[in-house]
C-alpha cells in the first residue's frame, strides 16, 4: 500500500483475555493508544500500531485503514481472492501461510503519527514474520498487494523481506529457521538486543527460547511466547 491510499496500518491479533494480553504488552513497555474499534485494545512501541482483539470479526494478519474497503480493493486487481470480510465495512484475504489482509473502512478514524522511534524494550519493530509450507505463495500475495522484496532472493533461498510504504513482512519457508516459530510473529532486530534481553529477563517477563552467542558471552537472541500464544524475536543485529 502506497502512503497517500490508507490512513494507517495495524497488526491485528486474536487474544483470550484483553486485560491479560495488554499487561504482558505493556511489561515490555508498550503504550495504549487510541483505536478504531470500541471494545477492542490498540497499543504501540513507537514504531508500529498492535490491534488486540476477543472476537473474530477480524482476521489475525495486517490491517489497512481506509475510507472504503472495495474501493482500495479495486486498486490491487490481483488480490482476487478479496472478498467480503465479516462485517459490510471490510474487505479480506488470506494467504497461503493463513495470515490475513484487510481493508477496514473508519471514515471517522485517523491514526495519530507514531513517534518512529523505540519505546518498548524490544527495540524497533522490525517486520511481521510468516512461516509457510507454500513459499512462493505467500511471497506472490504480498506482491500483489503491493510489497516488493527488499532483502532475499526467492529464488535462491528459503526467506525474504517484503515491504510497502507502511511496513515489513517476512516470508520463511517451513524448516529454515532453528527456533520455535509461531505463525504470525513480531520480529526485533537491535545492536544491543543482548542487554534488552537481559532487561527483560530482570523484570520477569517470560522467555520460551535462548540462543547463546558462539563465544559463550551470554544469550544473543530470544523468543518471548505472549499469553494468547503469540511469538516475538529478539535477534541481534
Amino acid at each position: 500500500m502506497k502512503r497517500s491510499e490508507v490512513k494507517g496500518v495495524m497488526v491485528h491479533l486474536k487474544v483470550k483475555d484483553l486485560a491479560v494480553s495488554g499487561q504482558f504488552f505493556r511489561s515490555i513497555g508498550m503504550e495504549t493508544v487510541e483505536g478504531p474499534i470500541p471494545g477492542d485494545l490498540y497499543l504501540t512501541d513507537g514504531t508500529f500500531m498492535l490491534s488486540l482483539s476477543t472476537s473474530d470479526n477480524i482476521s489475525v494478519g495486517v490491517v489497512y485503514l481506509c475510507n472504503d474497503p472495495q474501493e482500495l480493493a479495486a486498486s490491487y486487481p490481483g488480490l482476487s481472492v478479496l472478498h467480503p470480510g465479516k462485517g459490510p465495512d471490510r474487505m479480506s484475504a488470506r494467504d497461503a501461510s493463513g495470515t490475513c489482509l484487510t481493508f477496514l473502512a473508519c471514515p471517522d478514524f485517523s491514526q495519530k503519527p507514531l513517534k518512529g522511534s523505540a519505546i518498548g524494550l524490544c527495540g524497533n519493530f522490525f517486520e511481521l514474520s510468516l512461516e509457510t509450507d507454500r513459499f512462493e505463495e505467500t511471497i506472490s500475495f504480498w506482491e500483489k498487494a503491493g510489497y516488493q522484496v527488499i532483502y532475499g532472493k526467492p529464488e535462491e533461498e528459503n526467506w525474504v523481506t517484503l515491504s510497502d510504504e507502511w511496513i515489513k513482512v517476512g516470508v520463511y519457508r517451513r524448516g529454515t529457521v532453528d527456533h520455535p516459530f509461531r505463525t504470525p510473529a513480531l520480529t526485533y532486530f537491535e545492536k544491543d538486543m543482548k542487554d534488552r534481553i537481559k532487561l527483560v529477563k530482570e523484570l520477569g517477563v517470560p522467555i520460551s527460547y535462548e540462543l547463546e552467542s558462539p563465544c559463550k558471552t551470554g544469550i544473543t537472541d530470544a523468543v518471548l511466547e505472549s499469553p494468547a500464544g503469540y511469538h516475538m524475536f529478539l535477534f541481534t543485529a
